[in-house]
């Protein structure tokens, strides 16, 4: 379907059609979007990491990229029920592929903190992550978090990249 509607643009844009095609690219942007979500839910359902085994992969990539790495609370997470481990893995990945891919950062910490109603991450690196906001920062944490009426703020755009995820614990 995509590149019949892909080939149909091109068509439109070749007859100087704009107007239609612009239509039909943003019928495209919202299918794969919406492919883009079914495909993490799906992925979420097949995996159900606990954080543990996610921490182990994500400490082994940092340290293979040459990144120092501290975390504290661990406890505070492995705490958490199965389900909800599982998402904050994913999140956490996220994060992780984040720094890879955008920054060169040679130092990153994670602390994890709760209260009685949410699970708290806190994230900081050492570089410059973000010029300024447009809405559209980290994007896919912010759709693994609606599900959890979680939440993501950037604390700080400039040295340090401190990032905070809110996530409400339902027991």
């Amino acid at each position: 379907m995509l590149t019949i509607k892909a080939d149909l643009v091109q068509t439109l844009l070749g007859r100087g059609e704009v107007v239609k095609a612009q239509e039909e690219v943003a019928d495209l942007q919202t299918i794969t979007k919406h492919a883009m979500q079914n495909v993490r839910q799906i992925v979420g359902s097949l995996k159900d990491h606990q954080i543990a085994q996610e921490l182990v992969v994500i400490r082994k990539m940092l340290e293979l990229a040459g990144v120092d790495f501290h975390i504290e609370g661990e406890s505070v997470v492995k705490a958490l029920p199965t389900d909800l481990q599982s998402k904050t893995a994913m999140i956490l990945r996220e994060l992780v592929n984040n720094l890879m891919k955008h920054s060169q950062a040679k130092k990153c910490s994670l602390r994890f903190n709760r209260d009685q109603n949410h699970v708290y991450l806190f994230y900081h690196d050492d570089v410059l992550g973000f010029s300024d906001l447009d809405g559209q920062e980290l994007h896919s944490i912010k759709e693994r978090l609606i599900p959890l009426q979680g939440q993501v703020r950037i604390t700080s755009l400039s040295k340090p990249t401190e990032i905070i995820v809110s996530i409400p614990i339902k027991e």
